[in-house]
């Protein structure tokens, strides 16, 4: 069996993070966007306040094979 290149394994994780963030109930990720390079995921772009941009860091961060996530989301209220 082959392993993975990293570069699949961040479009895994990249995949993965996204699914989670849509299946959030109270969380509207539309417009998250999410990059990984090395299994270090950033987070980029708006939500809808600071409780939001926390729930979406620890979603992200659950994702078997995230090392890390640096949190670059914005509120509406920034």
């Amino acid at each position: 069996m082959t392993r993975p290149r990293p570069d699949d394994r961040d479009a895994v994780i990249a995949r993965d993070v996204y699914r989670r963030l849509g299946e959030h109930a109270s969380l509207d990720a539309s417009g998250v966007d999410v990059h990984v390079k090395d299994g270090q995921v950033t987070l980029q772009g708006r939500v809808s306040d600071e409780p939001a941009r926390h729930v979406a860091e620890l979603i992200a961060d659950a994702v078997p094979g995230v090392r890390g996530v640096v949190n670059h989301l914005d509120t509406a209220r920034d």
